[in-house]
């Protein structure tokens, strides 16, 4: 058993292999496996062997960047935002309820004016000012016109 692990451990030592960075006397670098000649100057450079796992072709690549995602947007329109179709859906029902809230008050206006009890309107300063008789006719028509208006 411990001839093995020496065995082992000998292959292992001679599969690393020590390098030599030398500058020559011309000035080219170069890089060897053997100590550098007499008149070049150089060390040892440790060089970590690349991992068994290594592949450049495993590499992701980036997606190439689109040129320009204005000119994207102009030609095959915007993509889709999520938010921005909540935001358009809370809008419509926002909307909806205004025109449910209009349509509610205009009808009860047309009620009031309906019934032959004395009706009033508020002016800016809120006073009230009574529709009298030969104006209600005409009020009566404005009503009806604004609920039809009202509550499509």
């Amino acid at each position: 058993m411990k001839y093995l692990f020496v065995l082992l451990m000998l292959v292992a030592m001679s599969a690393s292999a020590q390098t030599y960075k030398c500058k020559r006397p011309d000035g080219k670098i170069s890089f060897q496996d053997q100590p550098c000649e007499p008149g070049s100057k150089g060390d040892a450079v440790y060089i970590p062997d690349p991992s068994p796992s290594y592949d450049p072709a495993a590499v992701p690549q980036k997606a190439p960047a689109p040129a320009s995602t204005a000119r994207r947007d102009r030609i095959f329109g915007a993509p889709p935002n999520r938010e921005d179709e909540a935001l358009r859906e809370r809008n419509r029902q926002l909307e909806a309820e205004n025109r449910a809230l209009a349509c509610n008050s205009a009808r009860r206006s047309l009620a009031a004016l309906q019934t032959q009890r004395p009706a009033y309107r508020t002016d800016a300063s809120g006073n009230k000012a009574y529709i009298e008789d030969g104006n209600r006719a005409a009020e009566l028509a404005a009503a009806q016109q604004n609920v039809s208006e009202s509550c499509r």
